[in-house]
C-alpha cells in the first residue's frame, strides 16, 4: 500500500509542477483529477464500509480427500482473510482472498473426516487504486460436513458372561455373531471358522458340519469412542479412529445387530440406518476435548464393550465388569489380553483390520 501511496505523491508533485511552469487550465485541471479523484474514492470507499456485507457458500456434504469448492459473496472491494478449521480434528489454516468481484472462490482440500468451519476474520474494504484500507464489522460463517470413506471389516463377536442375560430374543432368519445361541446348523463350506465345528453333529452324520451363531436382535453391544483433548492426537489419527467406528457401526447395522453409539455425554441407540446417520453426523461434529478426563460409564449393561482410543484407557474392565472389553488403539502397542482384563488390538492403518474379533 505504501508504494501506491508514494506513486501518488510523486504524481502530485509532478502535477502540481508542471502547474508552476504552465500556469493555465489545463494544467490546473491535471492537478485537480491527480489530487481529487483518488482523494474521492478514498472518501467512497470509507462510507461504503459501513453497510459491507459477505457471505460464504459452502456445499453440504463432500467425501473425505476431495476438495471443498465454496465462494465468498461481497460487494466489497478489498481482500478477506477466512478462517478455516476443522471442528472434529483441529485443523485450521487462513486464506487470503482478493475481493475484485461480487463472488471470489476457493478452495480447501479436505484431507480428513470431521466439520469443516469457513469464517470471515476480518475484511478490508480498498479504494479503487488501492490507497487505504479499512476493516469492516461483518461476520459469516459456513461448513460442509466430510465424510470418511467407510470400510468394511469381518465383524465376530467372542462370548461374554452376559450374553445369556442379554439376550433373550435372537432374530429367527439371520445368522450372526453370538455364540451363546445356535442359529442352525449346516454342512462345513470354504471359508467357514474351524471353531464353529460341530464335532456332534459332524461324528453322527459323517459330513464336517458347521454350527452358525446367533443374531441377537436386543443390543448388547457398545461402541465406544473415547475423544482425544486438544494435542493428544494427530489429526490423522483421530481420522482413522473416527473412521474405524463408523465403520463397525454400518457393519453392525447391515448385519442386523442393534447397537449403541457413545461418547462422553452422549449415547446413541443404533437400531436403523437413519439412527446412525444422525449419530455419524453428531460424532463428526465432536472437538476435541480441552483437557484428557477420567473414563465414565457409558449407558447399562453390554455383554461387549469395545472402544477406540488414541491412549490407554485405565479403568474400563472395571466400569463394565463382566463384559468383554476391548481397546481398539492405533499405532504400536502391546496387543491381546492386558493385565486389566481388556483385549487390546493395535494398528498402523485401518487396511490391517480386515478381521476384527470384540
Amino acid at each position: 500500500m505504501w508504494k501506491r501511496r508514494l506513486v501518488w505523491l510523486l504524481l502530485i508533485l509532478a502535477a502540481a509542477a508542471l502547474y508552476l511552469f504552465e500556469n493555465n487550465g489545463a494544467t490546473l485541471a491535471v492537478l485537480l483529477i491527480v489530487l481529487l479523484v483518488p482523494l474521492f474514492g478514498i472518501l467512497l470507499a470509507a462510507f461504503g464500509t459501513k453497510n459491507a456485507t459477505a457471505d460464504i457458500v459452502l456445499p453440504e456434504r463432500c467425501a473425505c480427500g476431495d476438495e471443498i469448492h465454496g465462494a465468498l459473496n461481497s460487494q466489497t472491494r478489498g481482500e478477506a482473510v477466512l478462517l478455516v478449521e476443522n471442528h472434529h480434528t483441529g485443523e485450521s489454516a487462513e486464506l487470503s482472498l482478493p475481493l475484485m468481484r461480487s463472488e471470489t472462490p476457493f478452495t480447501v482440500q479436505a484431507a480428513c473426516c470431521g466439520v469443516v468451519r469457513a469464517r470471515v476474520k476480518h475484511l478490508l474494504a480498498r479504494d479503487l487504486f488501492g490507497l487505504a484500507a479499512w476493516k469492516c464489522p461483518v461476520t459469516a460463517e459456513a461448513a460442509t460436513v466430510v465424510l470418511p470413506a467407510l470400510f468394511q471389516p469381518e465383524v465376530v463377536l467372542t462370548e461374554s458372561s452376559f450374553a445369556m442375560l442379554d439376550s433373550e430374543e435372537y432374530s429367527a432368519v439371520k445368522p450372526g455373531f453370538d455364540p451363546s445361541e445356535t442359529f442352525g446348523i449346516r454342512e462345513y463350506r470354504p471359508g467357514d471358522n474351524i471353531k464353529t465345528i460341530h464335532w456332534k453333529a459332524s461324528q453322527k452324520t459323517g459330513e464336517t458340519m458347521i454350527r452358525e451363531l446367533s443374531l441377537p436382535v436386543e443390543h448388547q453391544m457398545l461402541l465406544r469412542y473415547e475423544n482425544p483433548a486438544l494435542g493428544q492426537a494427530a489429526p490423522e489419527t483421530i481420522h482413522s479412529m473416527t473412521t474405524l467406528l463408523l465403520s463397525l457401526s454400518a457393519v453392525l447395522t447391515e448385519q442386523g445387530v442393534v447397537h449403541d453409539l457413545g461418547w462422553r455425554g452422549a449415547l446413541w441407540q443404533i437400531d436403523s440406518e437413519d439412527a446412525r446417520l444422525a449419530a455419524m453426523d453428531a460424532l463428526l461434529s465432536l472437538p476435541p476435548e480441552t483437557a484428557p478426563a477420567l473414563p465414565a460409564r457409558i449407558g447399562g449393561s453390554y455383554a461387549h464393550v469395545a472402544t477406540i482410543s488414541a491412549e490407554p484407557v485405565l479403568g474400563l474392565a472395571d466400569l463394565y465388569n463382566g463384559s468383554h472389553v476391548t481397546v481398539l488403539k492405533p499405532g504400536a502397542g502391546a496387543e491381546g489380553l492386558q493385565p486389566d482384563g481388556t483385549v487390546q488390538i493395535c494398528y498402523e492403518s485401518l487396511e490391517q483390520l480386515g478381521r476384527v474379533e470384540l
